[in-house]
């Protein structure tokens, strides 16, 4: 039973995104069951009140090593499970971990951690090294496996929102995009699939709805396409107005370059869609041989001729999309499924030799040759700067030089 157990979240943030938002779902779950919930988060946003609604205490706290050590000393006591939230909260998982208190790292993220993962040499220690993982979908999951073979995956889910289906119009088959018109999220690759697609003999659109203005990605795609009356830019659409957009089509397409789950999908099911994704997409699992296509990145042109000639089936790809929703992506089933991931890691403390984490400290960028030669003289050339002697910092820029350091590279300039 997991009634009157004390669990800890821990958020990078609190904005209205897709880490946060599943956070706060979780959070319910929890609260509902009986658990007694605290939030702590770097960075704050506007979800923070909803977090307060559930009476969930939310304290700000840092992100530095020494910060997070002293968080997790002086409170790791209280608390019967801790459960962090993405990649960025890495320090307080490893922390909690080396004090021996049941942890569940929650890393929400897939093959985009490639980036990370080689600029930050401790967040690729944390992510190799930590014993149990968890993640979104069984393509976050099989991402995850070449860092960390402790890896265990739920599917996400969204609320039930549906009215009826919207009728179809005759002779059309109208697309959608819905999402932030990022590289990772592959608009790019989508429209010119669709621009390259033959004439058919049904009228095609395709309605794009995120924010463009302000952005670069978006303003070139919005600019090329201006000649094309068929490409409808819709600009950011508010929660409320969501349902009014999947009215307006009747295909959503993920072209996602990577995308660990795609809560898009899964609405787009929940509103009876057919549905079109690459297989570099977690919620591809909604997707069937009855309600829409999963394709390689590349042939997103062939997904969309799918539609095309099979325009008189949507009426049955779309039952079948509200179908599978029901079955896999409904918030009862998630909810099921956080409550036995609380129950499985009350008990499941990490292994009593696990270590701490600690900071990689540098003294050279990564573009110098040799980062750790000398390390002595270059602390001895911060003192000399320190005290202004002209003469010895000549001599020390001369020695810099001598054994192959560039003075101007490591910011000892002339100048300075």
């Amino acid at each position: 039973m997991i009634a009157g157990k004390s669990i800890l979240l821990v958020s990078h943030e609190l904005s209205r995104t897709g880490a946060p938002s599943s956070l706060l779902r979780q959070a319910g779950y929890l609260c509902k069951a009986g658990c007694r919930v605290t939030l702590w988060t770097i960075g704050g946003g506007p979800l923070e009140p909803e977090f307060a609604k559930l009476g969930i205490p939310v304290v700000r706290v840092g992100s530095g090593f020494g910060s997070v050590r002293r968080m997790a000393r002086a409170q790791g006591g209280k608390f019967d499970l801790v459960i962090c939230n993405t990649f960025r909260t890495h320090r307080y998982a490893t922390a909690f971990a080396a004090l021996g208190r049941p942890v569940v790292w929650f890393v929400r993220e897939a093959a985009s951690l490639e980036g990370p993962l080689s600029a930050d040499a401790e967040l690729a220690q944390a992510l190799r090294t930590f014993y149990n993982l968890y993640t979104v979908s069984a393509y976050a999951r099989d991402c995850l496996k070449a860092y960390n073979p402790h890896v265990r995956y739920f599917d996400n889910s969204v609320a039930d929102r549906f009215r009826e289906f919207a009728p179809l119009p005759a002779g059309e088959v109208r697309f959608g995009f819905l999402g932030s018109l990022t590289p990772h999220k592959g608009i790019k690759q989508l429209i010119a699939a669709y621009c390259s697609l033959p004439p058919a003999t049904v009228k095609t659109s395709l309605r794009i709805a995120g924010r463009y203005e302000g952005t670069e990605l978006g303003a070139a795609l919005h600019s090329q396409t201006r000649s094309r009356p068929d490409v409808v830019w819709l600009g950011e659409v508010a929660d409320g107005d969501r349902a009014g957009f999947f009215d307006s089509i009747d295909v959503l397409c993920m072209p996602s370059i990577d995308e660990s789950c795609g809560l898009a999908l899964l609405e787009g099911a929940m509103y009876g869609k057919a549905l079109l994704a690459t297989d570099r997409v977690g919620a591809k699992y909604v997707i069937g041989a009855g309600n829409g296509c999963v394709v390689p990145l590349g042939e997103l042109k062939r997904g969309l001729q799918y539609f095309l000639d099979n325009a008189g089936a949507l009426a049955e790809m779309q039952a079948e999309s509200r179908r599978r929703y029901l079955a896999l992506a409904t918030p009862d089933r998630e909810r099921e499924a956080v409550l036995t991931m609380v129950e499985e890691n009350l008990g499941n403390p990490p292994p009593p030799d696990t270590a701490e984490v600690r900071p990689v400290r540098r003294f050279f960028r990564k573009e110098d040759a040799d980062p750790t030669h000398w390390r002595f003289l270059v602390w001895g050339v911060c003192v000399l700067e320190c005290r202004k002697i002209a003469w010895l910092k000549r001599v020390a820029r001369r020695l810099l030089t001598a054994i192959g350091v560039d003075p101007v590279r490591i910011g000892y300039t002339r100048e300075s």
